[in-house]
């Protein structure tokens, strides 16, 4: 075990009396070669979003006495959401962890509860009252009681838990998608100021942020320090101007309404979320993701609102949407060709069928590049 390892399992196991004792903690480990390292052991309280405490009363799983739930939602860290759950019985204060309970219980918990439990999406506290810490700490006795209580957690399972796992998996993907698109909203706004795409650029009627455009939620502009005049109202970050007042030129700064040609790029959700996320430039290029009815297409571009719907029902999105590198540039491969098949359309508007279906095959052949391109280079490296 690495040292990180054993200060989080320390204060998984005991951190409830180290912080009502403030007992501080250091550990030193030295290795094989005389190295020494140490660290602390951090045992802050749980800081995500709590679900709500469920006390299961003494008697509605008899053997099992009253059970516990205190779990939260673990925040969104770097690898995603990395949450343990502390397992322990009421009069106890040692702890063992979800790994060590799930490894325990191997052969009473269905599969799918011990899934929810290690996933790390929960954080939190679940106590028992009648379940029996073995000496050595690191799991229960095999008793009526541990069945019992895996009984409780399947019922919590059927009852909320599952619902739970998708509305927060929903939202996992929700937050990373977004944060995909609006990396890849730099590339398409740069990509559309290009001289060859001055046509599609004049094409999107739906255009820009800045000064004179309605006010806009400060909470869901992201971008540069010029969009800051949106957010204020021109009136300056400590005196924004109300909607209809004049600026010094007599010209309406904020209109209460957003005017056709005044619409911001956006990136949108899985849900279809307009308006979520604003980028700060100016060509009114939106992105949304979506569960589109025909999985066939890759894509649709609205050339008019601007707006770029990525497919996530399509065989390249499900190829790409494992990795986050593979993702992005999914994403720039996307928008590459919706923008450059814009400069195939004829006098009526539209794209030649044949054209269209040699993109998205290119487009197939490109994904083939992107996920299978890391690994030949890898190979060539162990060469």
């Amino acid at each position: 075990m690495d040292l990180e390892g054993l200060c989080n399992d320390i204060a998984l196991a005991f951190g409830e009396k180290i912080r009502e004792k403030q007992i501080k903690i250091t550990v030193s480990i030295t290795d094989a070669k005389g190295k020494e390292s140490s660290a602390k052991v951090e045992a802050p309280e749980f800081s995500g979003e709590s679900i709500g405490r469920i006390d299961f009363p003494e008697g509605e799983v008899k053997e099992a006495g009253k059970v516990v739930f205190d779990l939260y939602i673990a925040r969104i860290g770097r690898g995603g959401r990395k949450g343990n759950i502390a397992f322990g019985t009421l009069d106890n204060p040692s702890r063992i962890t979800t790994k060590q309970f799930v490894t325990c219980t191997s052969h009473l918990l269905k599969p799918e509860v011990a899934k929810a439990l290690i996933s790390g999406l929960f954080e939190g506290r679940i106590l028992c009252q009648n379940v029996v810490l073995h000496a050595d700490r690191t799991r229960f006795e095999d008793n009526d009681a541990l069945f019992a209580l895996c009984e409780v957690l399947e019922h919590w399972w059927k009852l909320d838990g599952h619902k739970l796992i998708k509305q927060i998996e929903d939202a996992t993907d929700d937050v990373r998608f977004q944060e995909i698109g609006n990396q890849a909203m730099k590339f398409g706004e740069l990509l559309l100021k290009q001289p060859t795409f001055s046509g599609v650029f004049a094409g999107i009627k739906f255009g820009t942020i800045g000064k004179g455009h309605a006010d806009i939620d400060p909470e869901k502009i992201i971008g540069p320090e010029d969009v800051k005049s949106l957010a204020s109202g021109g009136g300056g970050p400590d005196k924004p101007k109300k909607s209809g007042d004049k600026g010094n030129d007599g010209d309406t700064t904020t209109p209460k309404k957003e005017h056709i040609k005044h619409v911001p790029g956006v990136t949108s959700g899985p849900k279809g979320r307009v308006r979520t996320e604003v980028k700060g430039s100016s060509t009114g290029l939106r992105f949304s993701h979506v569960e589109m009815e025909d999985f066939r297409i890759p894509f649709t571009y609205e050339a008019k609102s601007g707006l770029l719907a990525f497919n996530m029902r399509h065989q390249n999105w499900g190829m790409c949407c494992a990795d986050d590198t593979f993702l992005r540039k999914y994403h720039i491969a996307v928008i590459t060709t919706a923008l450059s098949l814009e400069l195939f359309k004829g006098q009526k508007d539209s794209i030649d069928p044949q054209v269209e279906k040699y993109a998205h095959e290119m487009l197939t052949h490109t994904v083939f590049g992107i996920v299978n391109g890391e690994a030949v280079a890898t190979k060539d490296k162990k060469d």
